[in-house]
């Protein structure tokens, strides 16, 4: 800008070409050192080849609002484009004004003056598709689409309630898509409660909102994608105690695909009154127990078989059937001893058991009766 020495040696005219001149408004340059966040020091694109390289410190600016804010860490040879904050005092030129007539005073009295020049600055970038955060916006046929590529660690926090919708206003469906890729695992830390409605359309607040839609939830993991699930904690898988539709839980699984359940705990189904077991399968049912097994039935435990039925019991161990009054092998050591002291009486043409026997062998079949059907 024109200094004291200028306004002597030149004329009005050459001072005011001066100022034109060396008045920047709209320029440009490239970030030469990262000061801080918000201040870098520039070198303008337009310089004097007779000059020294002009570096300026520009304050940047930020597309930020009250309620919004996006904040970018400058980098060197970032683009910047400068704008300039000029203000003059009302008598800055009150001397040129007051030139006499006869052209000899450059200056009078009445000079009072000074310029206010800052610079400030924005990011703006000449590269295309090549920096790590793109968004685009444009039009294909008649949907107006916005594009996200991201090339960086990203990190999206919440410290209020934090909400995404997608709703369909124009009465038609639009699939929502999330693709994970290769060698991109997920990680999710919660700490709260988690809870997801399948199936029910707006958000529940009464029964007039809680309107049931279908809305199928179908996970399919393919063959290289096992699922591991932990808990520290009880796992609850339930239906809705007060829910009267009796659609059925079912669990189907394909072939060659083993199924196994490994627990060193105690395993604990309690079933209601009506929650009958029913078990069909057209291959063969094998359990090895280690300990005692144990099987307690309130009403009848009926066995059929189209072929045969076998209870063995490997070793030395006694095999034991009965009830309360008395077991197959109780009953067959009282037959055994009634054939110990066995008994006949009466000549040989009319040989029979003896009333004493008798009396034991009745006694005997009427324990059995209590027993054995």
């Amino acid at each position: 800008m024109p200094d004291a020495f200028d306004y002597v040696k030149n004329n009005k005219e050459l001072i005011q070409k001066l100022w034109l001149r060396e008045l920047p408004i709209v320029s440009y340059g490239f970030v030469s050192e990262v000061i801080d966040k918000y201040n870098v020091r520039i070198i303008p694109v337009l310089q004097q080849e007779s000059e020294t390289v002009q570096e300026i410190d520009v304050t940047l600016l930020g597309l930020s609002s009250a309620l919004f804010e996006v904040n970018i860490q400058p980098q060197e040879k970032d683009l910047v484009l400068l704008l300039a904050m000029n203000k003059m005092h009302p008598e800055m030129f009150n001397d040129i004004e007051s030139r006499t007539e006869d052209d000899h005073v450059i200056f009078d009295n009445t000079h009072n003056g000074y310029s206010v020049n800052s610079m400030t600055g924005i990011l703006v970038s000449t590269l295309k598709a090549a920096s790590a955060i793109q968004v685009s916006v444009y039009k294909d046929e008649d949907d107006v689409i916005l594009s996200a590529s991201i090339a960086a660690k990203t990190a999206i926090s919440s410290r209020k309630k934090f909400e995404m919708g997608f709703v369909s206003g124009d009465g038609k469906e639009h699939e929502v898509n999330f693709s994970v890729g290769e060698k991109r695992p997920i990680n999710i830390n919660q700490r709260s409660k988690l809870k997801q409605r399948v199936g029910f359309k707006g958000v529940e607040k009464d029964e007039d909102e809680d309107e049931r839609v279908e809305a199928l939830s179908d996970i399919w993991y393919s063959e290289k994608a096992p699922i591991d699930f932990r808990s520290d904690a009880a796992i609850n898988i339930k239906r809705d105690p007060d829910d009267e539709h009796d659609a059925p839980t079912v669990i189907q699984h394909g072939k060659g695909a083993p199924i196994y359940f490994d627990s060193s705990a105690p395993i604990t189904a309690v079933l209601g009154e009506d929650a009958d077991i029913e078990i069909i399968s057209d291959a063969g049912i094998k359990m090895a127990f280690e300990k005692a097994f144990d099987l307690v039935f309130g009403g009848v435990l009926e066995l059929v078989s189209r072929t045969a039925i076998k209870l063995f019991v490997q070793g030395t161990g006694l095999l034991t059937i009965g009830n309360q009054i008395n077991t197959i092998g109780g009953i067959l050591d009282i037959y055994n001893d009634i054939l110990m002291g066995f008994h006949t009486v009466g000549s040989p043409a009319e040989h029979f058991t003896s009333p004493a026997t008798q009396a034991l062998l009745t006694a005997a079949k009427a324990i059995q009766n209590q027993v054995v059907d």
